[in-house]
């Protein structure tokens, strides 16, 4: 799941809340509720958190065989 992923990569990167909130240009409580699964980033926020942790998109649906 996208929100396992996306705070997976958060923590592999030693980031907070607020650090991936400011890095994607998003409230804080958003990327809160990404990572609960209570909504879903984007197209264009997905691509901003990928280029954030400098992986393929495919890497933040838990897939990186893609």
């Amino acid at each position: 799941m996208i929100s396992q992923e996306i705070k997976r990569l958060r923590t592999a990167k030693r980031m907070t809340q607020r650090q991936l909130a400011r890095a994607v240009d998003v409230g804080e409580c958003e990327v809160y509720r990404w990572e609960r699964g209570i909504r879903r980033p984007s197209v264009a926020n997905i691509e901003r958190l990928a280029a954030t942790f400098d992986v393929p998109i495919a890497d933040l649906f838990g897939d990186s065989n893609v």
